[in-house]
């Protein structure tokens, strides 16, 4: 399920279709669905015509060596099938200098033939401490000036939406808007995670109308839609329905490191929320404030409706409750799920 999306995305799709596949690519971003989407189908385009096992060649992180790399991109003999050259979340910034001189060199020079990749997990460029996440967002401008790079961002609730909607029609199936947002809402903007839920559920209801019902019996919620249950019912005073969902979560082996990671976040985002609104300040700049991807924008009602039911000085306590409670999981000997619960208790006990 293509998106047709009129950005860096779509001109690389253009250049796929029109068979310009020669040269060197950077493919990054948050979506993982449709990096992996485009992908394939810039793999397909280079090794299409290609009886060759070979055409396709991968080298990662641990086993890149600069001179086997120079000997596939340079020796490439007369009438020799196009070869595909996939880079998987090479540093080269921990490369020597001269093996980096050479290969930015070699990316510099005329290719006829060979399609080189550089393939970048979002784990690997956003996973560790800040300065090495810097490091390596600079690594991608310098790379992006060696060749046509893709960011390959989360997409908007609208466009999502939209790709659900026309997920279920291939399935032969028609839903709502409301309910394809529903959806969204409830499993998050995962688009691989989207994509099996669409296709359980045209497997399963098969010839019945797709309604939130039907959703609420079959699909997998997120866990960030399973923490947001919790952070609303806690907010509303339903403790008991708060704790049931935190056993949901650890019957299904959530880490408990993670999951009060993810309830901080969003009580940090709700403690923004009620700052915004004690300021008056107006919903665009409540959202600037929080910085929400755009696959997120759908909390900001939700998160200005619980506000409303509580004071600016209950999410500034709750925040340091829950403060207090990833510290305390981030040692030992305690038991981090009753951990968990306790915390939560004491911040429903809060006025």
């Amino acid at each position: 399920m293509p998106i047709n999306k009129p950005d860096r995305v779509e001109e690389l799709k253009k250049l796929i279709k029109s068979g310009q596949k020669d040269g060197v690519y950077v493919f990054f971003g948050e979506e993982e669905y449709l990096k992996q989407h485009y992908y394939e189908m810039l793999k397909k385009s280079v090794t299409a015509n290609s009886d060759d096992d070979f055409a396709e060649i991968t080298f990662d992180a641990l086993d890149f060596e600069i001179d086997v790399f120079l000997d596939e991109v340079q020796n490439i003999s007369f009438g020799a099938s196009d070869k595909f050259i996939v880079l998987r979340n090479l540093d080269t910034d921990v490369m020597s200098e001269g093996d980096r001189k050479a290969l930015f060199s070699a990316l510099d020079e005329s290719f006829q033939g060979i399609c080189i990749l550089f393939y970048y997990d979002n784990m690997f460029l956003a996973d560790g401490e800040y300065d090495k996440i810097k490091r390596r967002k600079k690594m991608i401008d310098t790379l992006s000036k060696h060749g046509f790079a893709v960011e390959f961002k989360r997409l908007s609730v609208n466009v999502l939406v939209n790709w659900i909607t026309k997920g279920f029609a291939s399935q032969g199936m028609s839903v709502t808007y409301d309910v394809a947002k529903y959806l969204l809402s409830v499993c998050g903007a995962d688009m691989f995670n989207l994509k099996n839920e669409i296709t359980k559920i045209a497997l399963y209801a098969k010839g019945e109308e797709i309604t939130k019902e039907t959703l609420d019996r079959l699909i997998t919620r997120s866990l960030e839609r399973n923490v947001f249950s919790i952070a609303e019912d806690v907010v509303c005073g339903r403790i008991s329905s708060a704790l049931k969902t935190v056993d949901t979560c650890r019957s299904v082996k959530e880490q408990p490191t993670v999951l009060i990671s993810i309830i901080g976040n969003t009580f940090r985002e709700l403690l923004i929320v009620s700052a915004a609104k004690d300021k008056r300040l107006s919903q665009a700049d409540t959202l600037k404030a929080l910085n929400l991807s755009p696959a997120r924008s759908w909390l900001i009602k939700d998160y200005e409706r619980l506000c409303s039911k509580r004071t600016l000085s209950f999410f500034v306590k709750a925040n340091l409750e829950l403060a207090q409670c990833e510290q305390l999981l981030k040692g030992s000997g305690c038991d981090k799920w009753q951990a968990i619960e306790l915390a939560l208790i004491k911040i429903n006990g809060l006025k």
